[in-house]
């Protein structure tokens, strides 16, 4: 247990630095050089970028197997210690904020237990990663593989000697722990920052690390929520700070390109693309974003290996939009699947749907607020009056810690026109998906911490000695939390599957399979008793083939042969 625990954290480490490794090198491929003003953690999300790029990239040729992944990571490394050693006076700082957040955070790895998800799809889809390179109509194996997350490209080369599928969940954790500190490089080591951008970065630092501690329950969608809150900080600095415009918009633009392929009803935030312009235009440097070639290039490629491996899957440049769906292809799903799988989703995030009923007639439910009332009685009541008690709490400690001053400045915060777009995806999302794991937790926080943020934002002084506490006081509970449900998960007598049984590796039921060989000796590998399929070989699949889903893998297979 205790090497493999040494391995399991080295592993974690190897593949962090990596990721900041990949960061640094893009930064400095497109410009985005000035150490003092952008903190560590955005180079960190940077990575995520990069990192995600090279798995679609290098999942057109190869298996992400154990060799393939090794000189990834290797290379990964090798880019972080050169720009290390290269600026050891100014990076040897900014590696202890690091290092010290990750030992407080690294607690939060450890789990006995991954979410509903990942027996179904999440394992699986990764696993066909590691096993086979590129493949046509996969999508017909699992419903869920239809709508493929990047982040599960890059936890594909995760898969490393000893810890191999082990990791598959931590990207959730990187990305809070680079957000983290860049939050906190925003309101306690940044110079000159304004008194609203400290206290609503404050905010989002509290929110985030108190209602999303536990790593088990990301799935794909809170690690984009998080990305959002950084995304906001980048645009209303842009609007109240004019310096270093053109790297913050260049950050902006590339984690909403990210944003876009971590899941498809983040697509809905491309409308703040005519705020970035109009920012773009207002501060006169549209010329040395447009004419930044690398940045362009590299932004263009990202979109259409996104856009490819959505098609090879589906047929559908974005599924589950209709419109980018082409049916004509063989591997394509048809467009009315595509239809029912979207009212589907509807229906589920409006309360239409839980795994043990269903409203008898869907049509009628969703017309028009049909679902309203019935919405509120089995989803606000529970879910969205938790996360506002949450949300409430946390403003009014800000309100009573802080309001209590002599104002001292003078409010000039600019935020209104941003504010209103927040408004408008709210009702976007309030209409179509809401459920808060659909973007629901960063759109309703932003209701509240925007404006909070501008009024107390003239009776607080930098640095402020509360904000410092609770900074420290967020960290600890972070931290205490997760150790003592790791405690309770060797300790409880819940089912085996909840409790650690070969720590530091979380639970994979073994399921017992059939093989199908069809044409040209291909197998495909078929769970038995309708079980999912864990970590079965790949292709699984836990439901009975039909002649559609044969017809779809023979096309594939054979042009990968």
């Amino acid at each position: 247990m205790y090497l493999n625990t040494i391995l399991y954290i080295f592993s974690f480490f190897f593949i962090f630095f990596s990721i900041l490794g990949y960061g640094l090198i893009l930064s400095h491929t497109i410009n985005i050089n000035n150490r003092r003003s952008i903190s560590f953690g955005i180079f960190g999300l940077l990575g995520v970028f990069l990192y995600t790029l090279i798995s679609y990239s290098t999942h057109l040729f190869f298996a992400h197997n154990l060799i393939h992944n090794l000189i990834v990571n290797l290379i990964g490394i090798i880019l972080f210690l050169y720009f290390y050693i290269k600026n050891f006076f100014f990076y040897k700082k900014e590696f202890f904020k690091l290092l010290i957040l990750i030992l407080f955070f690294l607690p939060g790895l450890f789990l006995s237990k991954n979410n509903e998800d990942f027996p179904y799809y999440h394992l699986p889809y990764m696993m066909n990663l590691v096993e086979h390179k590129l493949q046509f109509g996969i999508a017909h194996f699992n419903i869920a593989f239809r709508t493929p997350s990047s982040l599960f490209y890059a936890q594909s080369l995760f898969y490393l000697p000893v810890v191999k599928q082990y990791l598959f969940h931590s990207l959730s954790l990187i990305i809070l722990i680079f957000s983290n500190l860049f939050l906190i490089d925003n309101y306690l080591f940044k110079k000159k920052n304004s008194n609203f951008l400290i206290i609503l970065s404050s905010l989002i630092f509290v929110f985030i690390n108190l209602v999303f501690w536990r790593l088990a329950e990301h799935g794909t969608d809170k690690a984009g929520q998080i990305i959002v809150f950084v995304m906001i900080i980048l645009l209303l600095d842009c609007i109240n700070n004019k310096k270093f415009i053109i790297e913050k918009i260049k950050i902006t633009i590339i984690l909403l390109i990210y944003l876009l392929s971590v899941k498809a009803y983040f697509a809905s935030y491309t409308l703040l693309l005519p705020l970035i312009l109009f920012i773009i235009l207002k501060s006169k440097n549209f010329l040395k974003i447009i004419f930044d070639l690398k940045f362009i290039c590299i932004i263009i490629l990202y979109l259409l290996m996104f856009l490819f491996i959505n098609f090879t899957n589906s047929g559908c440049l974005i599924y589950p939009l209709k419109f980018s769906c082409i049916e004509t292809m063989i591997w394509s799903v048809t467009k009315a699947s595509v239809e029912d799988y979207n009212q589907w989703y509807e229906l589920w995030s409006k309360a239409g749907a839980t795994p043990n009923s269903q409203v008898s007639n869907p049509e009628e439910y969703l017309k028009s607020f049909n679902w309203v009332s019935n919405w509120i009685k089995n989803y606000f009541y529970t879910k969205i009056t938790d996360a506002l008690g949450i949300i409430i709490a946390i403003c009014l400690i800000f309100f009573l810690f802080i309001k209590n001053k002599i104002s001292q400045n003078k409010k000039n915060n600019k935020y209104f026109f941003l504010y209103s777009f927040i408004i408008f995806l709210f009702l976007i999302w309030f209409n179509k998906h809401p459920d808060l794991r659909y973007g629901g937790y960063v759109l309703l926080a932003l209701l509240f911490f925007i404006p909070l943020s501008s009024y107390l934002s003239v009776y607080i002084k930098n640095k402020n000695n509360f904000i410092i506490l609770i900074t420290f006081f967020i960290i600890a509970t972070y931290s205490s939390r997760n150790v003592l449900r790791v405690y309770n998960e060797f300790n409880s007598s819940r089912p085996d599957m909840n409790r650690y049984k070969s720590f530091p590796f979380f639970h994979i039921e073994e399921v017992s399979y059939s093989i199908i060989y069809l044409k040209n000796n291909i197998k495909i590998f078929i769970t038995n008793n309708n079980k999912m399929c864990w970590i079965t070989p790949s292709p699984c699949v836990s439901e009975k083939i039909n002649g559609d889903l044969i017809n779809s893998y023979n096309f594939f297979y054979t042009l990968n042969k």
